[in-house]
């Protein structure tokens, strides 16, 4: 919006017009057609918060945002069962942004087009959270200055990355690997915005890197590179964004310890960095080169461990591969997987999430299976004891999003709560205590709509 745009204050339509970014026609939207409407918003004319503002005061509200809109044919007669919010419902498909459970398409939509405020807590050794000196280190959950209208944020080892309305980055903490991408590799702990990133829709952090995705399907890279997982095999610092020009269309990037993991809209994917462990799924030595993994097909998800890696299909199923000696990729065994192995016996999985030695997946009711390492209690269990097959978490229901740090978990609910269990060293878990083997309930957190774990410190981003 330029500068004329953002001093209108008015809630009258006609005042709202002042460029060419809302069409005249707007003026009279409660006459449109839906199929005229849809269009309008298909072609970015009608959005974000103009959209939300359209939708909540047109006459035909029921018609444009109603939970049950009939599609209809040509010749007028419903096609198929109602769709829930149809319009909020095609942007996100168009976005590339899936559902998460327990939300509808109207909330995920204001989500990632408003953003909110980002919490912080754990480790601050490095500034991963707050510049702020009178703070302590290890923090229970605290407001991030300077951070707002955040869409999602990313922990990697001591860097925290966060991506704003606007598709602008920011990070804070460790720097000396040039995970932030500023260009040089001084420790910074104010959060910086990455004067080299633009239009940007996804990021990842690593140990020590960090992944872009931008609105273009492209994806960029910089910071550590020792083992290819910039997709680089000469250079051992990359200190500003380098587009990966080798991949193409993708919807979703994932990095962890050394490697990564990039989807493609057909549902392939292209694997990079480490493969110490057969993380990459490829049978073959590191690989610096972006590479498709063989008969991974469908795929809708994916998930970085250490070592290791989950992919989600179509069918809400998960595909495992790499390091397996905790158990973490759920098969019954602690034998490695060179190639993608199924996991069987699983109800339909909506969201996947791999840590350091132990995984998290949700289903679609909700529920939250744990496997893997379990020395501080991270599978929520109740015990200590490791596990090498998915196993229900019977006191968490109505989860809507799951992330896995490095001996600790957080669950969210659809409440916009959190919950975390785990090692609580550095206050990773956002409480007071020891650690936990059972999910507790943080009660500083709300209206929480996103988590991110990272190794010891973590973000909450609160909604609008």
């Amino acid at each position: 919006m330029d500068s004329e745009r953002k001093k209108h204050k008015s809630e009258n339509i006609e005042d709202r017009i002042v460029d060419d970014e809302i069409p005249i026609i707007a003026f009279n939207f409660n006459r449109l057609y839906y199929d005229s409407f849809l269009n309008l918003v298909l072609r970015g004319q009608i959005r974000g918060k103009d959209l939300i503002y359209f939708c909540n005061t047109s006459k035909r509200f029921r018609e444009y945002g109603d939970k049950k809109l009939h599609l209809t044919n040509s010749q007028g007669n419903q096609v198929g069962p109602p769709k829930t919010e149809h319009i909020f419902r095609l942007l996100l498909a168009k976005m590339y942004i899936t559902i998460p459970f327990g939300k509808t398409p109207k909330q995920t939509y204001i989500e990632r087009t408003i953003g909110g405020q980002v919490w912080g807590f754990g480790n601050n050794r490095t500034g991963e959270l707050t510049s702020d000196p009178t703070l302590p280190k290890k923090m229970l959950p605290t407001l991030i200055p300077n951070m707002n209208r955040i869409v999602q944020a990313s922990c990697g080892y001591s860097h925290s990355m966060c991506l704003d309305n606007q598709g602008r980055v920011w990070g804070c903490g460790n720097n000396d690997q040039s995970q932030l991408g500023l260009g040089n590799n001084y420790i910074d702990a104010s959060p910086n915005l990455n004067p080299y990133l633009e239009d940007i829709v996804q990021i990842s952090c690593g140990e020590e890197y960090t992944l872009c995705l931008n609105n273009q399907g492209q994806v960029c890279s910089f910071g550590r590179n020792t083992i290819g997982q910039l997709s680089f095999s000469n250079d051992y610092l990359i200190d500003t964004p380098i587009l990966l020009y080798s991949m193409t269309n993708i919807i979703q990037i994932s990095c962890k310890s050394q490697h990564a993991l990039c989807l493609n809209k057909d549902g392939q994917v292209w694997a990079f960095g480490s493969n110490r462990y057969s993380e990459l799924g490829l049978q073959d030595h590191n690989m610096a080169k972006p590479t498709i993994i063989p008969n991974l097909n469908n795929i809708i998800q994916v998930s970085c461990g250490a070592g290791y890696s989950l992919c989600l299909d179509d069918q809400g199923r998960i595909w495992t591969f790499g390091n397996n000696e905790s158990g973490q990729l759920g098969l019954g065994d602690n034998k490695r997987r060179e190639t993608p192995t199924l996991i069987s016996d699983l109800p339909k999985i909506v969201q996947i999430s791999a840590g350091t030695y132990h995984s998290l997946c949700l289903d679609n009711q909700g529920r939250v299976w744990s496997f893997g390492y379990n020395k501080f209690g991270q599978l929520g269990l109740g015990d200590n004891n490791n596990r090498n097959i998915p196993t229900l978490i019977s006191t968490l229901e109505n989860i809507i999003q799951v992330s896995v740090g490095d001996d600790y978990s957080l669950c969210l609910d659809d409440k916009g709560k959190v919950w975390s269990f785990g090692k609580n060293s550095c206050k990773r878990l956002g409480l007071n205590g020891n650690d936990k083997n059972i999910p507790i309930l943080n009660p500083s957190l709300n209206n929480v709509v996103q988590i991110s774990a990272g190794y010891g410190h973590a973000l909450c981003i609160s909604g609008p």
